[in-house]
């Protein structure tokens, strides 16, 4: 009886192991699990169900015990099965997210958009981190289903989620949105939320996006432009009013960088003193100080920022010299190295 029981149970955990192998590696991949048609008669019952089928013709023992072999009330295939695994495995990988982050400062990246199936707004939040060995890393978190897309609402949901993961609200040290027309109030509403509970967290408007409207319109108004030379208007006068095209791309790119504040691109211009390329060419030793003083001042005591002046002297003799601090093209590259050697 003991021995049957024991052999059942096997069976049993190979069954499962099977389903969530199929899963695991369908998620990975980024692959849809669903077909159309997963009735047995169907040529491709999809992913999920095809990759249990290829992995019973190369094992006798896991196709004793899945698909039609399995037992009717306990077969592990079906779709709430599979995304209650899915959940599984989604926990795991927020939980190992989490342990890289420990208690080191991060920034979020938010996305939003409309799910059309469910009706529902959504969002993403990314996290972007330093890891232990002084990489770089971003990693998709978490999808939140929000009711509405106010900015009170998104804080919310946001904080929710950074809450129950034990992350600390005030180590967010940046944040980041795609800055979509439709949803630039609520954004820049959400940044005050953040900024008022951080003082450090601030925003930095993505870049891709700000690249994508720069060539877009570009592209745009420069085909408009080709189009009048070519028929003489800009010479001859006939195309006065399509001269304001030319008005019209000025603007547009004056708008993208309004969408960046005065604060925020101070930020971002003081600290490329720390750029290590062209052998330091950008360092400033005023701007690095002025970046501790105005922008994280809360990080470094009084005494600190007295001697910041005078270590940054001594540090800038050292990279020059320091065979290890040659070739490196980012900061990012400068504070794996400063990590590496213990600077």
């Amino acid at each position: 009886m003991n021995t049957q029981s024991s052999e059942q149970i096997l069976n049993n955990r190979l069954q499962v192991k099977t389903s969530i192998d199929v899963v695991r590696w369908l998620a990975f991949q980024g692959f849809a699990f669903r077909g159309h048609d997963e009735t047995p008669d169907s040529k491709n019952r999809g992913n999920f169900l095809e990759m249990l089928k290829l992995l019973v013709s190369y094992n006798d023992k896991v196709g004793k015990l899945v698909l039609e072999n399995a037992p009717k009330s306990s077969k592990y295939t079906s779709p709430k099965i599979q995304k209650e695994i899915l959940e599984v495995l989604a926990k795991k990988v927020r939980n190992k997210i989490r342990e890289d982050v420990g208690n080191s400062k991060f920034c979020i990246i938010v996305d939003e958009a409309r799910d059309e199936f469910k009706r529902l707004e959504q969002m993403t939040i990314i996290l972007r981190f330093v890891d232990d060995d002084g990489f770089i890393q971003e990693r998709f978190f978490d999808l939140v289903h929000v009711k509405d897309i106010l900015a009170l609402t998104l804080k919310n949901e946001i904080s929710a989620v950074i809450s129950h993961h034990c992350l600390d609200i005030q180590n967010i040290y940046g944040q980041g949105y795609d800055g979509a027309s439709n949803m630039r109030g609520e954004w820049k509403e959400l940044q005050a939320l953040f900024f008022k509970d951080c003082p450090y967290a601030y925003y930095v408007h993505c870049f891709a996006h700000r690249l994508q409207i720069a060539l877009v319109v570009t592209s745009r108004e420069a085909i408009q432009i080709a189009h009048m030379i070519a028929i003489d208007e800009l010479e001859s006068g006939k195309g006065i009013n399509q001269i304001g095209t030319v008005k019209r791309a000025d603007f547009h790119m004056q708008e993208l960088d309004s969408r960046l504040g005065e604060g925020e691109t101070k930020l971002l211009a003081l600290s490329s003193a720390l750029d290590p390329n062209d052998a330091y060419r950008s360092f400033n030793i005023d701007d690095i100080c002025c970046l501790a003083e105005k922008y994280y001042s809360l990080d470094f005591s009084e005494n600190e920022k007295i001697n910041l002046r005078f270590q940054l002297k001594y540090f800038k003799v050292d990279v020059l010299t320091n065979p290890k601090f040659q070739s490196l093209s980012s900061i990012a590259d400068l504070c794996r190295r400063l990590l590496e050697t213990e600077k």
